[in-house]
């Protein structure tokens, strides 16, 4: 069965949720790099540089798309967590790759066009805006400090 999905997600709290709306809305993935049964792998950038992932994208041909989410962290965390900076070796696959971000400042968008999609590539750019009609602010004035912890509790 030919992978059809690499999902890169920064966190593997992020892996667990992932994994878990997908299976809600009837959609399997697996984070089990060594024994993939699935059409559709999860996965840390830390499990991108091991040997067994290299090997397991060796032995099946990847047929689709690598989604790398969160790729702002490639900027932002890149010292802390160096394995980001590896991500553009994947490009060696013949597949698109989908890099997703909600909070790209113009210098992260800079760093990504520079350094992980270098001279050799032009990607598109899409932008849309990031309001979300689900959240809101309240913004309260002269509260006591009484009355802000019987609101809070």
């Amino acid at each position: 069965m030919p992978l059809t999905a690499v999902v890169i997600v920064p966190i593997v709290s992020l892996v667990d949720d992932t994994m878990r709306r997908a299976a809600s809305h009837g959609l399997s993935l697996t984070n089990n790099v060594s024994n993939i049964h699935n059409k559709r792998l999860i996965v840390t950038p830390e499990a991108t540089v091991t040997q067994c992932f290299k090997d397991c994208l060796m032995q099946i041909y990847v047929q689709g798309t690598i989604f790398v989410d969160e790729v702002h962290f490639y900027t932002l965390q890149s010292q802390l967590r160096p394995t980001f900076r590896q991500l553009p070796k994947l490009w060696f696959l013949p597949v698109p790759m989908v890099l997703m971000t909600a909070t790209a400042p113009q210098h992260v968008v800079n760093d990504l066009l520079t350094n992980f999609f270098g001279q050799e590539r032009s990607p598109i750019i899409i932008r849309r805006p990031t309001n979300r009609l689900n959240v809101s602010y309240t913004v309260n004035f002269d509260v006591s400090a009484d009355d802000l912890v019987h609101h809070v509790a």
